[in-house]
């Protein structure tokens, strides 16, 4: 019993050092929550398309989209979010 509850501590005082060290490493550029964004803003054909045609816009919406995806927003939230500022430019 005392075996089991000492794991249940020591796993839970790990999974917090990690979610730390996680968050922390955001304030470097974003740390390893930058994984990803990169490809999502180079790979879509709509922004692509934006992209050409109105390089100032594209650039206007990149910062939002980094601030969901560095936040952990939902990805069907981040994906309407995308859509609409790609719609409404």
């Amino acid at each position: 019993m005392d075996q089991t509850i000492g794991n249940i501590i020591a796993g839970g005082s790990l999974r917090t050092a990690a979610f730390a060290l996680v968050d922390a490493s955001k304030i470097l550029g974003g740390g390893v929550s930058r994984c990803g964004f990169k490809r999502i803003m180079n790979g879509s054909e709509q922004t692509d398309t934006l992209r050409r045609r109105q390089p100032g816009v594209h650039a206007s919406i990149e910062p939002t989209l980094w601030a969901n995806w560095i936040n952990g927003t939902q990805l069907a939230d981040q994906k309407a979010v995308a859509k609409t500022l790609i719609k409404l430019r």
